[in-house]
């Protein structure tokens, strides 16, 4: 992954979870394994699963993040888009970061191919 992405990651986490996770540490047993599912709540075009993923491995290297579908897919709702397996406190830990980037840039996917469809039949470039 390309470092200005890794930074990126880095300082996400670092607002999102601060000096860590008191929620998932107080309410999430230690030692509690878990599998977990990324789903779509509307239909687009999914994007940053890789980072997503990566966010799960920074937090864990232990999690196993299994794309279920491939950046740039059409997806509709309730589609799973990825598996993911491992300590339930890391899991709980990094999901909020790595569904704010899969949203976000799956919004900006989406509505890219929103405006490639518009200008389908015209010579725009």
């Amino acid at each position: 992954m390309q470092p200005e992405v890794e930074q990126l990651i880095d300082l996400a986490l670092r607002e999102d979870i601060g000096a860590g996770d008191v929620t998932a540490e107080y309410f999430v047993p230690a030692g509690v394994q878990s599998r977990a599912f990324m789903l779509v709540k509307d239909s687009g075009v999914i994007a940053g699963l890789d980072i997503a993923e990566r966010i799960f491995a920074k937090i864990d290297p232990c999690i196993e993040a299994r794309q279920l579908v491939k950046d740039g897919s059409v997806v509709s709702h309730g589609t799973r888009v990825m598996e993911i397996t491992g300590s339930a406190r890391a899991l709980l830990t990094a999901e909020r970061t790595a569904l704010n980037f899969a949203q976000r840039l799956s919004g900006v996917a989406t509505k890219t191919a929103s405006f490639v469809s518009l200008t389908k039949e015209t010579n725009a470039q």
